[in-house]
């Protein structure tokens, strides 16, 4: 008897499913593109919404660990990519994602403002984007969170 193994080309496949949505969804973040790469990885794309910006943020997700790939900040209503950036063996995680936007958040409004001759304070603009990525990162656990504990009489 002979075997004939025929190979799958090496290409990533789309998947769009439910556990995809998931996998974002629990994350706090809305799927915007996903699919399962050769390696076995499920890749996909989420996004949030924080005050006029968009943040979107490439995730890999293995068997037993996750990992940030990519992140980028774009201005909502024009489409204008603010920041872009790529990431090797950074694990995910949210409260280290956050911290990721918010430095890289941080330092293109302070260069904005200086490349065109404004002041500002530093703890100011420390201040609200932290405010708003709280608000955006936290928002959805909060309110989960909420809901047991009033379910548990606390509140």
């Amino acid at each position: 008897m002979k075997i004939i193994l025929v190979a799958q080309p090496n290409v990533a496949q789309p998947q769009a499913n439910s556990s995809f949505r998931f996998m974002a969804e629990s994350r706090g973040l809305t799927l915007k593109d996903s699919f399962i790469s050769p390696s076995g990885f499920c890749l996909f794309t989420g996004e949030r919404e924080v005050q006029g910006l968009k943040i979107e943020e490439g995730i890999a997700q293995g068997v037993g660990i996750t990992y940030l790939c990519s992140l980028r900040i774009i201005e909502s209503s024009s489409g204008i990519i603010i920041s872009e950036k790529c990431f090797k063996d950074v694990t995910y995680n949210r409260d280290k994602v956050r911290k990721l936007v918010k430095e890289e958040l941080v330092k293109q409004i302070q260069s904005g403002l200086s490349r065109n001759g404004y002041s500002y304070e530093e703890k100011k603009i420390h201040d609200l984007v932290d405010s708003l990525l709280n608000k955006a990162y936290y928002q959805q656990s909060d309110k989960a969170l909420l809901r047991v504990v009033k379910g548990w009489g606390l509140i």
